[in-house]
């Protein structure tokens, strides 16, 4: 992944506009357009910026880090692992219920996902519609 897409997908992500991004750096909206579309690179002082203000390492932005699950999101699947593995300790008094409480665990897992994926999608809707 390049460094404009990276930004991109940050940008967009967030919620936020070219324009936003460009207020923010204190740049022109064919700037953030330029290096989105990789017509030109940003200078270092910008990169430094960027990954201040979407939370990134600034290797990570660059690409020399591999992205990783978000903190938040993977401390949440542990709590919720944690939480059936406590009620599966309470409540193991039929064989049955381990399916149960597995089939569970995936299944509020998979709702995660699907949830973070629909979030992204609206998020990208919000954006073109904002163009508009």
């Amino acid at each position: 992944m390049t460094i404009g897409q990276v930004i991109k997908n940050k940008r967009l992500e967030a919620g936020h506009s070219q324009e936003y991004l460009a207020e923010q750096l204190g740049v022109s909206r064919q700037t953030i357009s330029n290096w989105e579309n990789a017509r030109t690179l940003p200078a270092a002082d910008y990169l430094k910026e960027l990954s201040q203000l979407y939370g990134m390492s600034f290797d990570a932005l660059i690409g020399l880090e591999a992205p990783s699950h978000s903190k938040k999101t993977l401390l949440l699947k542990y709590a919720l692992l944690s939480l059936i593995l406590v009620l599966l300790l309470l409540f193991s008094h039929d064989s049955n219920f381990y399916a149960y409480v597995i089939a569970g665990a995936i299944f509020i897992l998979f709702l995660l996902d699907i949830s973070r994926f629909i979030k992204k999608k609206v998020s990208l809707w919000k954006n073109r519609e904002s163009r508009l």
